[in-house]
């Protein structure tokens, strides 16, 4: 059986240089600089055991951090789409709606990856309801 490595506690100085690398303000150099280092001890630094791993660890973290709040903003974008392809207020021309429905049908399902745990009722969803009257609203 293999045993997992534990890495050693950070130091005050490491978690504030991990703290400023994570922040992203400033470029290496400067970084390095604020930190009393030169650019080849930050590498060394980033080398150490622990380090490296706990960088690709936050990494991961901000793009997953990063996807949430994209998957957050897509949502409101279709629901924004949603409702002016149903046209639900009026002052939408023809067209607007027209051309929300078009951005709507092109959007592939597969390259958003949902997650299964909240699939759609097609039965039951409102937004679905709302484009479909909007498509039939629009043909000719």
């Amino acid at each position: 059986m293999t045993e997992e490595k534990t890495p050693p506690p950070a130091s005050a100085e490491d978690e504030a240089l991990l703290r400023d690398l994570v922040l992203a303000d400033r470029d290496l150099l400067a970084l390095a600089a604020d930190h009393g280092l030169s650019l080849a001890e930050l590498a060394e630094w980033s080398d150490r055991p622990g380090r490296s791993e706990a960088i690709v660890r936050l990494c991961r973290l901000a793009d997953l951090q990063c996807q949430a709040l994209l998957s957050r903003y897509r949502l409101i974008a279709a629901s924004r789409l949603i409702a002016q392809a149903g046209n639900e207020d009026g002052t939408l021309s023809a067209e607007q709606v027209r051309k929300a429905c078009v951005d709507l049908l092109k959007t592939n399902p597969a390259d958003l990856k949902p997650d299964p745990a909240t699939e759609i009722d097609e039965e039951t969803d409102p937004a679905l309801a709302l484009l479909q009257q909007a498509i039939a609203q629009t043909e000719p």
